[in-house]
């Protein structure tokens, strides 16, 4: 039942329908009072903590960011194996991170506690796990300093960002589920630093390869399919209309594609239909 739920949270991630999620809450609040021992228990409740947070974020109801953060905490408190509790910092810090996208009042306090959970996830990580299970403690630090960057301006969010990131893309296994995620976040973050005026115009040819990346890398019909697309054009539309030494850094194939633009990325929409449609 465990395994059952979990499965409905991923089928969630590749076809947005909200009752993947409510199959997934019924299914693990169902066996949420069952007879295990602690750490399990843990890790059940924080996988329903987690989603309840992606109903939350998909239709904005505060009763569901309750439950995330009730049972994001708990799963906290009940966790004794130290060597896991990163993966348990992280959830929370999700729930945070969720959380802090509509708060109203107090959104950058809870932006920086999910930051510091974040950073203890990263500690814990290092201390017990392998570079693989470091990937996405680096990625949800990279992708809560950047948000955080958003409302401070700090140059030391963006650049943390950018090398969390880098941290995260490396140690990311190929063709893993998350590296399109992944890939697409460093983009974006090079592109602010890029942005800000230190960053270099080699930081914005690897935006664009990273959002390139993402955006063909992602499964048809994928959640962040069209979030994807939008970032990519973003930077391609900034490269258009760079300098020509800038340009020059890119390939003959890239600038073409470049300024094709939106069009490719239409491209690449169509044709992913036509063939999900065949399947």
């Amino acid at each position: 039942m465990y395994d059952l739920g979990a499965g409905k949270i991923m089928r969630f991630e590749r076809d947005d329908c909200l009752h993947s999620l409510d199959q997934a809450v019924e299914t693990l609040e169902r066996i949420r009072n069952a007879r295990v021992n602690q750490d399990a228990r843990a890790l059940h409740v924080s996988l329903l903590a987690l989603a309840y947070s992606k109903k939350y974020d998909k239709i904005g109801r505060s009763e569901d960011l309750g439950a995330a953060l009730q049972y994001s905490k708990l799963a906290l408190s009940l966790n004794k194996s130290e060597w896991r509790m990163n993966e348990f910092h992280c959830i929370h810090g999700l729930v945070l991170l969720s959380q802090s996208s509509r708060a109203e009042g107090d959104f950058v306090k809870k932006l920086g506690e999910a930051v510091t959970h974040f950073r203890l996830a990263v500690e814990l990580a290092e201390r017990y796990r392998g570079t693989q299970q470091q990937a996405c403690p680096y990625h949800y630090l990279s992708k809560a300093l950047r948000s955080q960057f958003h409302h401070t301006n700090k140059l030391v969010d963006i650049e943390e960002s950018v090398n969390y990131g880098r941290r995260a893309i490396q140690y990311i296994p190929e063709k893993h589920m998350m590296q399109p995620e992944i890939a697409n976040n460093l983009s974006l973050s090079l592109y602010e630093y890029h942005k800000t005026g230190v960053g270099r115009d080699d930081d914005l040819r690897e935006a664009f390869e990273l959002a390139f990346t993402a955006f063909s890398e992602t499964p048809d019909g994928h959640i962040h399919e069209l979030a994807y697309y939008e970032d990519l054009s973003q930077i391609a539309t900034t490269v258009r209309s760079s300098s020509r030494e800038l340009q020059g850094l890119f390939s003959e194939d890239e600038l073409e594609l470049i300024r094709l633009g939106m069009w490719v990325c239409i491209f690449f929409l169509l044709d992913g239909s036509s063939r999900s449609d065949d399947r």
